[in-house]
């Protein structure tokens, strides 16, 4: 596993692609924080994790259809699933057109698929 500023994107991709071909998923948010490799963490507070991907599931998909999901604002937007019922994969760190706030980029993408309720949490 990578750290904090070098997490293993392939695994975490892997896991969210696993997800969308096994499972009916509407959203995960995935965040990352400070942890060490076996999972442990101290008994302090670490201050809030640093969104670093969106899976938008079939629902939030059809509802706006798979173009609108492909312009995501994100670094990267990688269309999983089966056919019949795609579901998006949006990383919001990394890659080319990576933004400094990963926090913007999550509530544009939000918004982008009209999941502003989900402000809340983050």
């Amino acid at each position: 596993m990578g750290s904090i500023s070098q997490p293993d994107t392939e695994a975490i991709d892997g896991l969210a692609e696993y997800l969308a071909d096994r499972y009916t998923v509407r959203t995960l948010t995935v965040g990352l924080r400070p942890g060490r490799s076996d999972c442990t963490v101290e008994p302090r507070y670490a201050g809030h994790p640093i969104p670093y991907g969106l899976l938008v599931g079939p629902e939030g998909i059809a509802e706006r259809g798979l173009e609108h999901a492909r312009t995501a604002p994100a670094p990267h937007v990688l269309l999983t699933g089966p056919a019949n019922r795609p579901s998006c994969w949006i990383r919001i760190v990394g890659g080319e057109g990576a933004q400094a706030d990963p926090g913007k980029v999550l509530a544009d993408t939000l918004a982008h698929f009209g999941l502003v309720e989900h402000l809340r949490v983050w």
